[in-house]
């Protein structure tokens, strides 16, 4: 099957937080591909933001601010991650003003990361730390994110079992139920991660809420009932859009579509893209997002 390619992707990672890639090395890999406009979405970080935007302007690419903060729902017994992207906001004013978000944020990605590593050191799997880990990936900042304990984990499974399975099971050991699961302390509030995006002058978006209701189909015979009772929060805390157009989720999107016409939001897609290894299969650069004109209208909504 032929690639579909958008012409902005509103939502990837670089090495700063859980991507495979440099900033450099994403906006290289867009050679030849109808894309126009990229957005940096690492997760509680801007630290990437002004390279990407350099790179992007050298590579004649659109690009605006982009952040994805990740926060905890408490609707349910047992709460749940909703990712919030913003968009367009000013990263000075977030790091000045609400800079005590993300460090929560990152505080609890690193104690989780140590809780994790001791256990693999108990359990003779392998002897890292936090700075071991960095080192080994060449991040540009401290890992912060389960995403490169999934790899380094890969990396100590016989040469025989190929990547795809050493990604499964390495995913499925950190899990709840998994042989290395350990719990992980909350986010900030799906109302202050919002607030934080919009008094920093952007606009926040639901990122790719497909992930949420499948986890609440799991659970619940009502699972759609409760989905709306969370995004009907979330509008009145002031969120701007969802992300529908996203590389997984179809069934959803016209779901999606109908909520987003009932609630006046900006529509919007992105690709998640990590790179190799990625946490979502068969994944690329502009296999989710939007066209260049629909961008440009959500851009216009921005900076009014």
């Amino acid at each position: 099957m032929d690639k579909i390619t958008y012409e902005a992707d509103m939502h990837m990672h670089s090495n700063y937080s859980d991507g495979r890639n440099t900033t450099a090395e994403l906006v290289r890999s867009i050679k030849g591909v109808n894309i126009k406009v990229l957005v940096l979405t690492d997760h509680d970080r801007v630290d990437g933001l002004e390279e990407f935007e350099i790179q992007c302007v050298k590579a004649g690419i659109e690009c605006i601010p982009g952040i994805e903060i990740s926060s905890t729902d408490t609707t349910s017994s047992r709460p749940k991650t909703i990712d919030i992207l913003g968009y367009g906001f000013n990263p000075k004013i977030l790091l000045d003003n609400y800079h005590g978000i993300l460090q929560h944020n990152l505080k609890a990605r690193i104690k989780y990361i140590k809780k994790v590593l001791d256990t693999y050191k108990k359990r003779k799997v392998m002897n890292f730390t936090v700075e071991k880990l960095t080192t080994l990936f060449n991040l540009p900042v401290a890992a912060a994110n389960k995403y490169w304990l999934i790899a380094a984990r890969m990396r100590s499974f016989p040469s025989f079992i190929e990547a795809p399975k050493a990604l499964e099971i390495a995913r499925k050991q950190l899990k709840r139920g998994g042989d290395y699961f350990v719990e992980r302390e909350n986010y900030v509030s799906t109302k202050e991660a919002i607030n934080a995006i919009k008094q920093s002058g952007g606009i926040a978006i639901w990122a790719h809420p497909t992930k949420t209701m499948e986890k609440l189909e799991k659970k619940y015979e009502n699972s759609e009932n409760i989905f709306s009772i969370i995004l009907d929060r979330m509008v009145h805390e002031g969120l701007d859009g969802l992300e529908v157009h996203t590389p997984h989720g179809d069934s959803y999107r016209k779901m999606l579509l109908d909520y987003s016409e009932k609630y006046g939001l900006i529509v919007t897609g992105g690709s998640d893209y990590h790179g190799e290894f990625g946490l979502i299969k068969d994944d690329y650069l502009g296999k989710g997002g939007i066209s260049y004109e629909e961008f440009l209208q959500i851009k216009e909504a921005i900076f009014l």
